[in-house]
């Protein structure tokens, strides 16, 4: 978890970022799955996200193909849910 950790860490300076949750899923020993939350400001655009994937996936990891999106009535952002995971 700590490489995925570093690499949403690597967008700390970008403009859309504001910040995120990693919540671990512990389904079975061998196969590595977690819950992933971004919180973004309001500038935030689809690009910005395939940059977060393309990180993810150059990293190892797995990234499920829905995103869930949610407004938050906390400093104007939102939340983008997604899945990561690794065998």
């Amino acid at each position: 978890m700590e490489k995925l950790i570093d690499v949403l860490k690597s967008f700390q300076e970008e403009v859309w970022f504001h910040d995120f949750c990693i919540e671990e899923e512990t389904f079975f020993e061998d196969f590595e799955e977690f819950n992933v939350e971004l919180i973004v400001k309001n500038d935030f655009q689809v690009r910005d996200l395939m940059a977060v994937v393309s990180d993810i996936k150059q990293n190892g990891y797995n990234v499920e193909s829905f995103f869930e999106t949610e407004k938050r009535d906390i400093k104007d952002t939102y939340l983008v849910r997604f899945g990561v995971w690794r065998r």
